[in-house]
């Protein structure tokens, strides 16, 4: 079940791709958002749903997954590649303070390789 975005972070090092996660099914949450830790200690906000950055746009009558955009928010440290990241941040002069709008939820399966991983994997 999809409780958080841990169990998304956990798709990044191989189990399931973040838009698998990111369905809900039966007793899973609509909306899932959260910080994703990395084993590095990279931190960052991923949101899909309802006012938020995210794709397909979600309407008030529920879910219209699977998503394949999401929101990206206030990462401990500029996202690499900066030049990648950079097109989808709202204040490109504040890498940390800033949401990063509809960005590829392959991007941000990257993101977590990069940062070797999530700590609820590796916890798991």
């Amino acid at each position: 079940m999809l409780r958080s975005l841990h169990v998304i972070a956990i798709a990044a090092v191989g189990t399931k791709s973040v838009s698998e996660l990111i369905m809900p099914g039966e007793g899973e949450v609509e909306r899932p958002s959260g910080q994703i830790e990395c084993l590095d200690g990279f931190t960052v906000s991923v949101q899909a749903g309802i006012g938020m950055y995210s794709l397909p746009r979600s309407s008030r009558s529920g879910y219209d997954g699977p998503y394949t955009h999401v929101e990206v928010g206030f990462p401990n440290e500029q996202p690499e590649p900066w030049k990648v990241w950079s097109t989808y941040a709202q204040n490109v002069y504040d890498a940390t303070g800033t949401v990063y709008s509809f960005v590829p939820i392959e991007l941000v399966d990257d993101l977590i390789m990069f940062h070797g991983g999530s700590l609820a994997d590796a916890q798991s």
